[in-house]
């Protein structure tokens, strides 16, 4: 029987893959316009999925969890204004490149927050099974969303 990853597991990986799909795109010589939009979907979905698994049992669980939310969903809006902007970017201006460095910075700032602030504490507050019911749900957003061009509201 195989086990399913948990919540943690889930945007760990996550977390990595935008690591390096934002330091590619803030390095790389190539043509970027393809690899923008892809970076630019791919977050946007990785935090709707957030906004609508994660930040709601953060709320629930934690004692601080209200502030800890409303904190996370503060840098979402960031980086979704910094998404929004680069998408209207062209991509051989030094403004893109400024664009794509602050997304590589605000990114992996959202996991180094997700992964000492928030995984820790989850993982004190409730049980593994939870987290585990917790990421199916969340990897399943993520896949339902996947290849749609996903584009939140306001972002």
């Amino acid at each position: 029987m195989t086990t399913q990853p948990s919540v943690v597991a889930v945007l760990s990986d996550e977390h990595l893959q935008l690591a390096k799909l934002t330091t590619e795109l803030a390095e790389s010589s190539g043509p970027l316009d393809d690899l923008a939009e892809t970076v630019a979907s791919i977050v946007s979905r990785h935090l709707f999925a957030e906004q609508r698994y994660l930040y709601p049992t953060v709320r629930k669980l934690l004692p601080d969890g209200e502030q800890l939310a409303e904190q996370e969903l503060s840098r979402h809006h960031q980086i979704l204004s910094q998404i929004s902007e680069l998408r209207a970017t062209p991509s051989h201006t030094v403004r893109f490149r400024e664009l794509a460095n602050q997304l590589r910075s605000h990114v992996t700032h959202h996991a180094k927050c997700a992964a000492t602030e928030i995984y820790p504490r989850l993982m004190e507050m409730t049980t593994q099974e939870d987290l585990v019911k917790l990421g199916g749900h969340l990897a399943g957003a993520m896949d339902r969303l996947q290849g749609k061009g996903y584009r939140p509201k306001g972002g």
